[in-house]
């Protein structure tokens, strides 16, 4: 029987993070913790060689999955492992980054997401609320920023961003299974002091104040930031809980879109 695997160049991984939908395709990172969280691809799941090998049932579910390392060495071998498996049967495709991280030219996080900002959130309703947490966050957030930087080329973009995260606390709401028209008054007494990233609405908007006077730039890149973490946060957490994975497999799509929205926000600064 023919191989799986297929190496993947970086310009094609870009277009697949770029185009595919989440549920589609898995990204595993099989460095070692400290290598991971000293920077890694924005939506990676980590799991490190050693763990594929002796557990290929950790990688996730899904069409395609897509190993990377530092150089691509262990990759491969992470590769050739899952596809011996028996859980590879449940992949149409298995990719393994070129060059690894060393050819790596796309869209890098120097964090890791902040799963422990869930840290004894077990309950499928627990794991949504704290998420609705988050998202009440960012709508405050994107509502000061509105309102306070109005004059700024790109004042409509915040205003779609601060209706977007409204949009996804209704997803993760109707995920619970509660009646919608109880949405307004439960978003209204959530308190949302803290946004995915992990940094509070006060300490970002502090930030802000901050900024020279390229103000115009500036607060381009703290968003776009801010929306790579989410993203980064949902997708990954998306392959840890399969009671919350299609809801958070969702909200990690449209945080890609709010990327790609602030990404064509930049021309607008010339």
């Amino acid at each position: 029987m023919d191989s799986k695997i297929r190496e993947l160049e970086s310009e094609e991984l870009r277009e697949i993070i770029a185009g595919k939908k989440e549920k589609n395709f898995s990204i595993i990172d099989v460095r070692e913790d400290f290598e991971y969280n000293s920077g890694h691809i924005v939506g990676a799941n980590w799991i490190r060689l050693s763990d594929v090998e002796k557990n290929p049932d950790l990688v996730p579910d899904s069409k395609e999955v897509i190993f990377y390392c530092r150089s691509g060495a262990r990759s491969l071998a992470a590769a050739k492992i899952f596809e011996e498996s028996a859980k590879s049967e449940k992949t149409d495709s298995i990719r393994n980054l070129t060059k690894g991280m060393l050819g790596w030219d796309g869209a890098t996080l120097p964090e890791p997401p902040r799963i422990d900002l869930f840290k004894g959130k077990k309950t499928f309703e627990d794991l949504l609320s704290r998420a609705m947490e988050f998202e009440k966050g960012a709508y405050l957030f994107y509502s000061a920023i509105y309102e306070k930087y109005n004059f700024l080329p790109y004042s409509d973009t915040i205003r779609i961003l601060k209706k977007a995260e409204t949009a996804h606390a209704k997803i993760l709401f109707r995920n619970l299974g509660k009646p919608m028209d109880q949405f307004d008054s439960y978003f209204e007494n959530i308190q949302g002091e803290i946004m995915e990233s992990g940094i509070t609405v006060e300490e970002a908007l502090g930030q802000i104040e901050s900024f020279s006077e390229n103000i115009c730039i500036d607060l381009l890149e703290l968003l776009i930031n801010i929306e790579a973490s989410a993203y980064d946060l949902y997708k990954v957490l998306a392959q840890k809980n399969e009671s919350t994975k299609s809801a958070f497999l969702t909200i990690a799509q449209e945080e890609k879109a709010h990327m790609r929205s602030i990404a064509s926000s930049f021309i607008l600064c010339a």
